[in-house]
């Protein structure tokens, strides 16, 4: 008789389908009997937490997503989560900080794993027109519900397109009722009617923003920096977005004349 499933089974068994492996495949990259990954789905045998973190290690389980695998197997969390305001993320903070302003004439901002914007530098304030009384911002609501956003963009579509697929991949694993889910439908909805581009792999290497800024085209190529090995959920979700400069008229403007501010405009 088959033993019911617990929480674990129904967890690893999912975390294993949308990775795309079978159960032999797993358990090769585990280093574990494809009989005992059997047996963990089932609900007929209990991990230890070593092979829970070695599981979720193979599966690029989110830390996140990690606390619950071992909850699920009746083990005790083991990564903390802290509000940004506590004091154990000041140095972090800090750390992002120091990024943003070490950036500068180049744009840069934090975002956390909802794509609200943190903090800025004030190249990223100059470019976008961000200033004190702009309040909270998130960068999927600005990019895909901004008319301003639209006319500043001049591969919106592209860009737009290649983002959703990313921000659709983040949403399969964020948990039913999480907001960044709804932010993703709200985004899926903006391109209901907007036509797919047609990519070309020889000319668009990386898919990043071309900014119609002063009378100019501005390509740039985005970049995304993250912290190191975390064991705190926050800081592993935390997120540093810079913008580069895509060829010499790029650097002109990003660097020509840093003394004046250079503002989006329609």
């Amino acid at each position: 008789m088959q033993s019911p499933k617990n929480p674990f089974s129904r967890l690893l068994n999912y975390w294993r389908s949308l990775r795309g492996l079978s159960q032999q495949d797993l358990a090769l990259m585990a280093s574990t009997p494809s009989r005992h990954v059997s047996f963990l789905e089932t609900g007929r045998s209990r991990p230890s937490e070593e092979m829970v973190l070695r599981l979720a290690e193979v599966l690029d389980i989110p830390i996140r997503d990690r606390n619950d695998l071992l909850e699920g197997a009746g083990l005790a969390p083991l990564f903390s989560s802290h509000a940004l305001s506590d004091e154990a993320m000041a140095p972090f903070l800090k750390a992002i900080q120091y990024s943003l302003e070490v950036s500068n004439p180049l744009p840069a901002f934090a975002l956390n794993r909802h794509y609200d914007i943190i903090d800025s530098n004030q190249a990223a304030k100059n470019l976008f027109g961000w200033n004190e009384s702009s309040g909270p911002m998130n960068q999927i609501e600005m990019m895909y519900g901004s008319p301003m956003i639209r006319q500043f963009v001049d591969n919106w579509e592209s860009v737009a397109w290649a983002m959703v697929y990313r921000l659709r991949r983040e949403a399969a694993l964020a948990p039913a009722g999480d907001r960044l889910r709804s932010l993703v439908d709200f985004a899926n909805k903006q391109l209901v009617d907007v036509p797919h581009p047609n990519w070309d792999p020889d000319e668009e290497l990386v898919i990043c923003p071309h900014y119609h800024v002063e009378g100019r085209l501005v390509r740039t190529i985005d970049m995304i920096s993250r912290f190191g090995i975390t064991r705190e959920i926050t800081a592993d979700e935390l997120r540093v977005r810079t913008i580069y400069p895509r060829d010499a008229e790029a650097e002109a403007f990003f660097f020509g004349s840093t003394d004046r501010p250079h503002q989006v405009s329609p």
